[in-house]
Protein backbone atom coordinates (compact mmCIF):
# COMPACT_ATOMS: atom_id res chain seq x y z
CA UNK A 1 0.00 0.00 0.00
CA UNK A 2 1.43 3.40 -0.49
CA UNK A 3 0.75 5.83 2.23
CA UNK A 4 2.11 8.74 -0.51
CA UNK A 5 1.57 9.14 -4.13
CA UNK A 6 3.06 11.39 -6.87
CA UNK A 7 -0.53 12.58 -6.88
CA UNK A 8 0.02 13.88 -3.14
CA UNK A 9 3.26 15.20 -3.42
CA UNK A 10 2.27 17.11 -6.30
CA UNK A 11 -0.90 18.82 -4.30
CA UNK A 12 1.18 19.61 -1.70
CA UNK A 13 3.99 21.25 -4.07
CA UNK A 14 1.05 23.36 -5.02
CA UNK A 15 0.19 24.52 -1.45
CA UNK A 16 1.77 27.83 -0.52
CA UNK A 17 3.06 26.52 2.86
CA UNK A 18 5.35 23.76 0.70
CA UNK A 19 7.83 26.77 -0.30
CA UNK A 20 9.03 27.08 3.08
CA UNK A 21 7.88 23.33 4.55
CA UNK A 22 10.47 21.62 1.99
CA UNK A 23 13.38 24.04 3.31
CA UNK A 24 12.08 22.56 7.09
CA UNK A 25 11.70 18.63 5.39
CA UNK A 26 15.41 18.49 3.75
CA UNK A 27 16.84 20.50 7.07
CA UNK A 28 15.61 17.60 8.90
CA UNK A 29 16.34 14.77 6.23
CA UNK A 30 19.93 16.05 6.32
CA UNK A 31 20.55 16.32 9.89
CA UNK A 32 19.23 12.98 10.46
CA UNK A 33 20.90 11.44 7.89
CA UNK A 34 24.97 12.90 7.99
CA UNK A 35 27.05 12.52 11.13
CA UNK A 36 29.74 14.49 10.32
CA UNK A 37 28.05 18.30 9.65
CA UNK A 38 31.20 20.70 9.78
CA UNK A 39 28.63 24.08 8.75
CA UNK A 40 24.90 24.13 8.45
CA UNK A 41 22.60 26.52 7.08
CA UNK A 42 19.12 26.09 6.11
CA UNK A 43 16.85 29.15 6.95
CA UNK A 44 13.48 28.14 7.73
CA UNK A 45 9.92 29.70 8.03
CA UNK A 46 10.31 33.12 7.43
CA UNK A 47 13.78 33.29 7.36
CA UNK A 48 13.14 30.52 4.32
CA UNK A 49 12.16 33.50 2.25
CA UNK A 50 15.17 35.52 2.45
CA UNK A 51 17.48 35.66 -0.67
CA UNK A 52 20.28 33.77 -0.63
CA UNK A 53 21.23 30.42 -0.59
CA UNK A 54 18.22 27.95 0.43
CA UNK A 55 20.88 26.26 1.93
CA UNK A 56 24.69 25.72 3.13
CA UNK A 57 26.18 22.17 3.84
CA UNK A 58 29.83 21.32 4.63
CA UNK A 59 29.77 17.28 5.81
CA UNK A 60 30.86 13.77 5.02
CA UNK A 61 27.74 13.57 3.38
CA UNK A 62 25.42 10.64 3.35
CA UNK A 63 25.68 9.16 -0.19
CA UNK A 64 23.52 9.09 -2.41
CA UNK A 65 21.12 11.96 -1.14
CA UNK A 66 23.95 14.35 0.71
CA UNK A 67 27.42 15.25 -1.12
CA UNK A 68 30.61 14.92 0.44
CA UNK A 69 32.43 18.21 1.30
CA UNK A 70 30.73 21.83 0.35
CA UNK A 71 27.26 21.94 -1.31
CA UNK A 72 24.59 24.28 -1.72
CA UNK A 73 20.77 23.79 -2.16
CA UNK A 74 18.18 25.58 -3.80
CA UNK A 75 14.39 24.61 -3.66
CA UNK A 76 11.11 25.35 -6.06
CA UNK A 77 8.09 24.07 -5.62
CA UNK A 78 6.58 25.95 -8.33
CA UNK A 79 5.18 23.94 -11.64
CA UNK A 80 8.13 25.19 -13.84
CA UNK A 81 10.37 23.20 -11.95
CA UNK A 82 12.42 23.50 -15.33
CA UNK A 83 12.98 27.32 -14.97
CA UNK A 84 13.36 27.39 -11.47
CA UNK A 85 16.36 25.20 -11.45
CA UNK A 86 17.90 26.89 -14.51
CA UNK A 87 17.29 30.44 -13.11
CA UNK A 88 18.89 29.54 -9.43
CA UNK A 89 21.73 27.72 -11.62
CA UNK A 90 22.38 31.02 -14.23
CA UNK A 91 22.01 33.04 -11.03
CA UNK A 92 24.18 31.23 -8.86
CA UNK A 93 26.66 30.83 -10.96
CA UNK A 94 27.08 34.28 -11.88
CA UNK A 95 27.07 35.18 -8.23
CA UNK A 96 27.53 32.21 -5.88
CA UNK A 97 27.48 34.84 -3.02
CA UNK A 98 31.33 34.22 -1.48
CA UNK A 99 30.94 30.34 -2.46
CA UNK A 100 33.90 29.01 -4.27
CA UNK A 101 32.10 26.99 -7.00
CA UNK A 102 35.26 24.58 -8.12
CA UNK A 103 35.29 22.56 -4.31
CA UNK A 104 31.34 22.72 -4.14
CA UNK A 105 28.29 20.54 -5.16
CA UNK A 106 25.09 22.42 -6.57
CA UNK A 107 22.22 20.54 -5.59
CA UNK A 108 18.44 21.84 -6.73
CA UNK A 109 15.25 20.09 -5.16
CA UNK A 110 11.91 19.68 -5.85
CA UNK A 111 8.74 17.48 -4.86
CA UNK A 112 7.73 17.47 -8.19
CA UNK A 113 7.91 14.80 -10.69
CA UNK A 114 10.60 15.65 -13.55
CA UNK A 115 9.00 14.55 -16.10
CA UNK A 116 10.13 16.70 -19.30
CA UNK A 117 11.17 14.67 -22.26
CA UNK A 118 13.29 17.22 -23.78
CA UNK A 119 15.37 18.04 -20.68
CA UNK A 120 15.16 15.11 -18.64
CA UNK A 121 16.93 14.91 -15.10
CA UNK A 122 19.94 13.31 -16.40
CA UNK A 123 20.41 15.68 -19.39
CA UNK A 124 20.30 18.61 -17.49
CA UNK A 125 22.47 17.68 -14.94
CA UNK A 126 25.09 16.32 -17.22
CA UNK A 127 24.79 19.73 -19.60
CA UNK A 128 25.54 21.89 -16.07
CA UNK A 129 28.25 19.52 -15.00
CA UNK A 130 30.39 19.85 -18.52
CA UNK A 131 30.12 23.36 -17.95
CA UNK A 132 32.73 22.70 -14.93
CA UNK A 133 31.94 25.61 -12.40
CA UNK A 134 31.22 23.59 -9.70
CA UNK A 135 32.41 19.99 -8.15
CA UNK A 136 29.22 18.52 -9.31
CA UNK A 137 25.48 19.29 -9.80
CA UNK A 138 22.55 17.41 -8.23
CA UNK A 139 19.05 17.01 -8.41
CA UNK A 140 17.02 15.36 -5.53
CA UNK A 141 13.34 15.10 -6.75
CA UNK A 142 10.21 12.90 -7.17
CA UNK A 143 10.29 10.28 -9.81
CA UNK A 144 8.43 9.26 -12.33
CA UNK A 145 9.14 5.51 -11.24
CA UNK A 146 9.77 6.08 -7.85
CA UNK A 147 10.81 8.74 -5.65
CA UNK A 148 14.23 9.53 -4.80
CA UNK A 149 13.43 12.13 -2.74
CA UNK A 150 11.23 10.15 -1.15
CA UNK A 151 13.76 7.20 -0.77
CA UNK A 152 15.72 9.21 1.13
CA UNK A 153 12.40 10.36 3.31
CA UNK A 154 12.04 6.82 4.16
CA UNK A 155 15.73 6.50 4.87
CA UNK A 156 15.91 9.19 7.43
CA UNK A 157 16.56 8.06 10.85
CA UNK A 158 13.82 10.00 12.97
CA UNK A 159 12.47 11.93 9.86
CA UNK A 160 8.38 10.92 10.06
CA UNK A 161 6.28 11.15 7.49
CA UNK A 162 2.97 12.32 8.15
CA UNK A 163 -0.31 12.07 5.61
CA UNK A 164 -3.27 14.17 7.06
CA UNK A 165 -6.69 13.50 5.41
CA UNK A 166 -7.54 17.06 4.55
CA UNK A 167 -11.21 17.20 2.89
CA UNK A 168 -10.84 14.53 0.27
CA UNK A 169 -7.31 15.56 0.13
CA UNK A 170 -4.16 14.69 1.77
CA UNK A 171 -1.95 16.68 3.57
CA UNK A 172 1.46 15.78 3.21
CA UNK A 173 4.21 17.26 6.22
CA UNK A 174 7.02 16.10 8.11
CA UNK A 175 8.47 16.07 11.65
CA UNK A 176 11.10 15.28 13.80
CA UNK A 177 10.60 12.10 15.89
CA UNK A 178 11.80 9.61 18.51
CA UNK A 179 11.57 6.32 16.42
CA UNK A 180 12.56 5.55 12.95
CA UNK A 181 10.14 6.06 10.33
CA UNK A 182 6.24 6.90 11.04
CA UNK A 183 3.59 7.07 9.05
CA UNK A 184 0.21 8.27 9.85
CA UNK A 185 -2.99 7.83 7.58
CA UNK A 186 -5.62 10.31 9.58
CA UNK A 187 -8.32 9.58 6.67
CA UNK A 188 -10.01 7.17 8.41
Amino acid sequence: MKWITATDLERWANTLNSETELAELVKDLIRASVIDIRAFRFPIGDSAQVPGWDGRLSSLGAPPYVPEGDSVWEFGTGKDYVGKANGDYRTRSKDPQGVNPGPTTFVFVTPRRWVRKRINIEKWANEKRAEKLWKDVRVRWRGVRGSRFFRWWMWGAWVGVIVIGVGGGRKVGAGIFDFRLTIYDLRN
